[in-house]
């Protein structure tokens, strides 16, 4: 090789080593071990959300409870919480809905609100779907909605007998037990009653029913009087509320035989049955 030959290659300029580049001309950012770094400085880009947080939950009512009573038209709290397996709190507000048994047309999302449900005997229930596709679920029973004043009203009842025969006054009283329910929307009150009582040598067996409309704690109706042959509607008036019911009406049977009627009840239980 002539020595202007060897001059010439001795100066050719010489490629270290080639970088990657994208079809835009710039360079690739590589991080370490070949893996590409994302636009934040994290690790690799899996492409799924983590919901390993939901795993291990649990859900449980707060409220209402099992055997928990809510007048009618008010509003009754829903509460539910979320926890995670080590006993935190997560959010769940848009994955929990209600419903219950006594109508399927009613629903409710969210784990902290209040709202109104129908008359009924109630099982509430929540469920939660969660984002890492389990499903939970929780069910309250015999939550119960109607009116304050609604339930069975048990007590006495007494009526005072007066007649005057061959000019002698007589008077005997008559005492039973009674018992009347008020309707779940407490509208109505009905019940019946019975008595026996002694007067100028007869026994005298006397049965009633009672059926009475009920507005703004006020009792207007009748207390019907069956002495097998023979039935009678007399007017009765009354009041209803704090567990009591008082109703009482007065008289005169065939012109000669006068009587005053009360009674004198107490709620003992909620049903209206």
């Amino acid at each position: 090789m002539t020595a202007l030959a060897l001059l010439l290659l001795a100066c050719e300029p010489h490629i270290v080593a080639d970088l990657q580049t994208d079809d835009t001309g710039g360079v690739d950012d590589i991080g370490d071990g070949g893996v590409e770094a994302d636009g934040d400085g994290g690790g690799a880009d899996t492409g799924a959300e983590d919901f390993s947080e939901y795993d291990g939950a649990t859900l449980e009512i707060v409220s209402p409870g099992s055997g928990d009573f809510y007048p009618l038209d008010e509003g009754v709290p829903f509460i539910a919480h979320l926890y995670a397996a080590d006993g935190s709190e997560l959010p769940a507000d848009d994955l929990v809905t209600w419903s219950t048994s006594v109508d399927s047309s009613w629903s409710a999302t969210g784990t902290d609100f209040v709202d109104e449900l129908p008359v009924g005997v109630h099982d509430i229930s929540a469920v939660a779907d969660l984002p890492n596709g389990d499903r939970l679920g929780w069910t309250v029973g015999d939550v119960r909605v109607q009116h304050q004043d609604a339930g069975t009203y048990v007590g006495d009842l007494m009526v005072d007998f007066s007649i005057e025969y061959k000019g002698v006054p007589y008077t005997a009283t008559c005492i039973g037990a009674a018992t009347l329910i008020v309707d779940a929307w407490g509208e109505t009150a009905v019940g019946d009653s019975s008595c026996t009582t002694s007067l100028l040598g007869y026994d005298l067996s006397s049965d009633y029913s009672f059926d009475f409309v009920i507005e703004d704690a006020q009792l207007d109706g009748e207390a019907i009087l069956d002495l097998t042959w023979f039935e009678s509607q007399f007017s009765a008036t009354g009041t209803l509320g704090d567990g009591e019911l008082h109703a009482e009406w007065a008289d005169s049977f065939m012109g000669f035989l006068d009587f005053a009627g009360e009674l004198d009840l107490v709620r003992i239980s909620l049903d209206t049955e």
